[in-house]
């Protein structure tokens, strides 16, 4: 009998909250999957994201909410994270100790309220006192098996045999004592490549998990950083088919501005609306690259939210050694110089192919202009599709990096080491290109705006909420799940455009005439100081008028939002037009139902 407690308990580390953003769906979805062991049948995952975009954390939080919330479901957490930097390969023998540590960690830890069991990582010897002090007589057997396997002179390859058992034994024990037990390894791309001392030669060990893997009192979940790794030879083989895929990627537009807004908060640090989609632009939602531009030890940072600030801080991280974007790419490139110092020829692939963001790579091209042949091109490019530096489209093309600041990071490199440019040359075309791409960002507050309301449209889910409280109307108000949602739309009404900020569209049933119907959210958004007025409100009603002509909509919801608020002729209009109005608190308000930031009250500094 599992025992039982108030007390809320973290075994693993966790991400603080207000650094955890847009990744509630992943968590809802482990959660969902784990908590319905073993009914429905569920089938094994494999979960890979690119390294620091936060998957681990979900793991760990994933982890800690089964560790507390819940008693029917035993969860066990192992990780492969320290042998991705090490240049030699994990034995048989490191996969056999690691294994059941990690196991008999999660398993005391939750059996016996142990958190510090896990969070202090003991060790075999530990594990081994702590069976024979509680009796624990499931641990005591699988410890004595495991010495039994682990000393065994008969068998030919004593450490194979015992991984191979090993593998089996959560699923085993789960059946045996029925004990529902979701399992996370982390880092699992590592067992594609395992040597074993014994038979002196490589053997996939992620092809022994096809069994545990069609489980469905012990399924998996089988997590990589390294995409084309786990999703390729790890999960290949005896496991291809086996496993449902879930990636991992970047923050979202709206929900990467209000991490930049949220750290601002934190960090004390002034952030302005510019500064916050500029962030955005530069990392594409990567909360790393994110994190970093934000934490930088560049003293540039402190003229934030000055934009030429960004700029240096941006070339800072990526050129400085105590930049922690260089000390992160240059420590994976390190982990994997061998590859890439092979010939030179995959190197210098790499650096052509930086010139190719998320476009086709052509083979010839390369080979061409770097002086080699297609084959060699061919074969650098599918090493470089197992660093996650570039991704295969189909059969045999590929696409450029999308990560932009890898990509500059690499552009760096190729001006220092092939272009045979000063360090400070280098850095200087950075800022270049960073400039230029700031120089875009110049007219971008409205469309911030217009991303913040979208972000938080996209939580409505069928609820309702207080009409006085957030949409300055009397009644409740429903908020539909919308099917899309669209930015800077509109339709050509008697000649003339038609535009509303956003419209979001949805389907429901209606009873009367026995038929799903669609309706939608007509919405416009003004993010200034000065108040909303009676002309503004006018005109509002006009578009609506037009593109409800054109577009028929069953039925219609009407939302205006200001920053600056709105004067009383343009409230008594939209209130006698039916029209939800909203203002800087109220949105903020709102905003705070569906986990976002809002827009800021004021800038600081």
């Amino acid at each position: 009998m599992i025992q039982q407690s108030e007390q809320p308990l973290k075994p693993l580390e966790e991400v603080e909250q207000e650094w955890f953003t847009n990744r509630h769906e992943y968590l809802d979805f482990f959660w969902d999957w784990a908590t319905k062991i073993p009914y429905p049948a569920r089938n094994s995952i494999a979960f890979a994201g690119l390294r620091r975009t936060g998957k681990t954390a979900i793991l760990h939080r994933v982890f800690n909410r089964l560790f507390n919330e819940q008693r029917h479901v035993m969860p066990v957490f192992i990780t492969f994270e320290p042998y991705l930097y090490r240049t030699e390969l994990i034995t048989t023998y490191d996969f056999a100790e690691d294994y059941i540590n990690g196991y008999l960690r999660s398993y005391f830890a939750f059996r016996h309220r142990r958190p510090e069991i896990h969070k202090q990582l003991w060790d075999f010897g530990q594990l081994r006192q702590f069976a024979s002090q509680t009796q624990d007589t499931i641990a005591i057997q699988l410890i004595d098996d495991y010495d039994l396997l682990r000393n065994d002179p008969q068998s030919h390859s004593p450490s194979m045999r015992l991984a191979a058992w090993l593998i089996n034994q959560p699923k085993g024990i789960a059946g045996v004592y029925n004990i529902p037990t979701a399992i996370f390894i982390d880092e699992f791309q590592v067992l594609a490549d395992v040597y074993d001392p014994d038979l002196d030669r490589i053997i996939p060990l992620s092809n022994y998990y096809q069994k545990p893997s069609e489980s469905l009192i012990a399924p998996m979940v089988v997590s990589g950083s390294s995409v084309s790794l786990l999703l390729g030879r790890a999960t290949e083989g005896a496991l291809s088919g086996r496993l449902r895929t879930r990636i991992l990627g970047p923050l979202a537009e709206g929900y990467a501005v209000s991490l930049v807004m949220r750290l601002g908060e934190l960090l004390d640090i002034p952030v302005t609306e510019e500064f916050a989609y500029a962030v955005w632009d530069l990392t594409q939602g990567y909360p790393f690259a994110i994190e970093s531009l934000m934490t930088s030890a560049s003293p540039a940072r402190e003229s934030y939210p000055n934009l030429e600030a960004l700029d240096e801080v941006v070339s800072f991280e990526l050129t400085h050694p105590q930049g922690e974007l260089f000390k992160h790419y240059n420590g994976e490139f390190h982990k994997y110089s061998k590859l890439l110092n092979d010939g030179q020829t995959t190197k210098q692939v790499m650096f052509w192919v930086t010139q190719y963001p998320d476009k086709r790579i052509e083979v010839a091209e390369v080979a061409e202009k770097i002086g080699v042949t297609p084959q060699e091109v061919h074969e650098s490019l599918q090493k470089l599709e197992n660093l996650d530096i570039v991704r295969r489209a189909s059969m045999s093309m590929y696409v450029g990096p999308t990560e932009p600041m890898l990509k500059r990071f690499i552009a760096y490199q190729y001006d220092f080491e092939i272009q045979a440019l000063s360090q400070e040359q280098a850095a200087n075309n950075i800022k270049t290109e960073v400039s230029q791409e700031l120089g875009r960002l110049t007219n971008i507050v409205g469309h911030f705006a217009e991303i913040a309301v979208g972000a938080v449209m996209k939580g409505f889910d069928g609820q309702t909420l207080d009409g006085p409280r957030f949409f300055s109307t009397p009644n409740t108000v429903f908020l539909p799940r919308f099917m899309h949602i669209e930015n800077r739309w509109g339709v050509i009404a008697d000649d003339s455009a038609a535009e509303l900020d956003l419209v979001g569209e949805y389907r429901w049933w209606n009873e009367e005439i026995e038929e799903r119907v669609t309706s939608a959210w007509f919405v416009q958004v003004k993010y200034r100081k000065e108040k909303v007025t009676r002309p503004d409100a006018e005109a509002f009603l006009t578009q609506i008028d037009a593109i409800q002509t054109v577009k028929g909509y069953a039925a219609l919801t009407n939302w205006y939002v200001s920053k600056g608020g709105f004067t009383e002729p343009a409230q008594d209009l939209l209130a006698e037009s039916s029209i939800y109005y909203t203002d800087l608190a109220q949105f903020n308000a709102l905003a705070k139902v569906f986990g976002y930031l809002g827009f800021p009250e004021r800038v600081r500094g």
